[in-house]
């Protein structure tokens, strides 16, 4: 006996192809979502009144937008995606990007050096 082939749509082949493609694109937005949303905080910093004196310089800027981009991130992974104010947290980290570093720096030295008290 003959068996009947079943015939896909070149849509359906199509839209096969493009989602596995653009999965690994997904999953690299999924993952630098909240870094983005610490570098649109910190693209508010910029234009804030204490800021705008400041000559322009696109290595300050650049090197401001990553790090907003790294607190944003680090503190995503730490708040809840259930929180409603997520979003908004995030950003407002990414504009105190600088004074949170700073706040990090002397928590995380003070919690490793009860680790390791005989450090240089």
């Amino acid at each position: 006996m003959m068996k009947m082939q079943r015939h896909t749509s070149p849509a359906t082949v199509l839209g096969f192809f493009i989602s596995e493609r653009t999965k690994p694109v997904e999953k690299l937005l999924d993952w630098a979502l909240v870094g983005f949303l610490g570098m649109l905080g910190g693209l508010a910093s910029l234009f804030y009144p204490g800021a705008t004196s400041m000559r322009f310089d696109w290595r300050t800027f650049v090197g401001k937008l990553v790090v907003a981009f790294f607190v944003g991130k680090v503190a995503g992974e730490f708040i809840d995606v259930s929180n409603q104010y997520r979003a908004g947290i995030i950003m407002l980290l990414g504009f105190f990007a600088y004074p949170v570093l700073g706040v990090l720096e002397v928590k995380v030295k003070s919690a490793v050096e009860r680790f390791s008290p005989g450090g240089p």
